[in-house]
């Protein structure tokens, strides 16, 4: 169950939606209800079983100071994570093409369903964003994220030639956020600009 401020694709229950298109309403919009979903799909038996496998894959990356206790990212005392631990995990995620896609994209056009009528979601990672100030063009892809404890988060990847940095912000300003991130890349790329 998910609280009223909780942020949403949205989907409605009982909404028929494909795994594909319920990864979109996650990774792009920052959907919890599509999260959930995603759990509930993965271990219908039980969503904790899901988080169980969320704290497992971290750790058989190497995250040493991280704690999922739901598949959300909503707060809770006991869920935690470090920059280092999200640019590990950040990194990997990476590696897999769907997920590579789906967050590189700023727009996707859901398709209708039994619920609701075609509709178009866009990412909140303004990096991919060409109307932004905030516009990077070798961003590949990110995932933004906000709660009242944990303050405006960030975590991107950008490519220049066979160079790829992952940057990551936490416990910052809706706006700061993005600036940190486009001068770690500026940063990051011109050390490699000698060779």
């Amino acid at each position: 169950d998910l609280p009223a401020d909780a942020a949403l694709v949205p989907f409605t229950e009982g909404e028929q939606v494909t795994l594909q298109d319920a990864l979109y309403g996650m990774l792009l919009r920052g959907g919890q209800d599509a999260a959930l979903a995603i759990a509930e799909y993965i271990s219908p038996q039980d969503p904790a079983d899901f988080v169980a496998l969320m704290n497992a894959k971290a750790k058989a990356l190497g995250c040493q100071n991280t704690q999922f206790t739901n598949p959300h990212g909503r707060h809770d005392d006991n869920h935690f994570t470090t920059a280092a631990d999200m640019a590990l995990i950040r990194d990997a995620a990476l590696d897999n093409p769907v997920f590579a896609q789906i967050v590189s994209q700023h727009a996707y056009k859901l398709p209708a369903t039994n619920e609701h009528p075609a509709r178009t979601i866009e990412s909140t990672n303004l990096m991919l964003d060409t109307k932004s100030d905030y516009y990077f063009e070798e961003a590949i892809g990110g995932r933004t994220g906000y709660t009242d404890n944990a303050a405006y988060t960030m975590a991107q990847a950008a490519k220049r030639g066979e160079r790829e940095l992952v940057a990551v912000s936490l416990y910052t300003g809706k706006y700061s956020r993005w600036a940190d991130i486009l001068r770690l890349f500026r940063y990051g790329f011109a050390q490699n600009a000698g060779g």
